[in-house]
């Protein structure tokens, strides 16, 4: 199974549903001062979470065709961004085709997209990460939990935070489980 490796001391985290932004180990990142004043102003930043655009339709700008529904979001792990989103002809069933980040327009209740040549039917999730599911553990080795969601910027695709529970299922409402908010400066690793 693979899973993260998150800079932190063991036994820390928010509780109770908290998303807080202090990720595990509070203001001391590995990053350095320069990553976290990054977040800082990316926090300021409208972010979008990775469940906000599951099973909404993609819709062309300029004919308003229907090319289908966002099933998954692929993440480059190497420098945390959201490269592309898989499209089927519904949520269930039908060839998976993809569409870059880059090439939406505007998210709401649709996803706009220019125009049909923002399909990419030859595109390769080939280096790249599902990332939800996967498991969080600290520098020691001790299990944290497992990604449910993450937060990002849509402009440029950059993850700000993961959302961590204990069981990296984002169909179990977070009124269930206990959710906590690891920034992306505390990760060292995936995989």
């Amino acid at each position: 199974r693979e899973a993260m490796r998150v800079n932190g001391r063991e036994g820390e985290g928010g509780g109770g549903g908290e998303r807080g932004r202090e990720g595990v180990n509070g203001a001391g990142t590995r990053g350095g001062d320069a990553r976290r004043r990054g977040l800082d102003e990316r926090a300021r930043e409208v972010l979008l979470t990775r469940g906000l655009l599951l099973n909404k339709l993609v819709v062309t700008r300029t004919s308003g065709s229907r090319l289908g529904v966002a099933t998954n979001l692929w993440v480059d792990t190497d420098v945390w961004e959201v490269v592309a989103l898989d499209v089927r002809q519904n949520a269930l069933v039908g060839n998976v085709d993809h569409v870059l980040l880059e090439s939406l327009r505007q998210v709401g209740d649709v996803i706009l997209v220019h125009d049909e040549s923002a399909v990419e039917r030859r595109w390769s999730s080939y280096g790249y990460s599902l990332v939800v599911g996967k498991d969080v553990v600290t520098e020691s080795g001790q299990f944290i939990g497992r990604v449910r969601d993450f937060e990002f910027d849509p402009e440029d695709g950059a993850i700000a935070r993961i959302i961590v529970d204990a069981w990296g299922v984002p169909t179990v409402p977070e009124g269930v489980v206990s959710t906590y908010a690891v920034d992306i400066a505390d990760i060292i690793t995936c995989g």
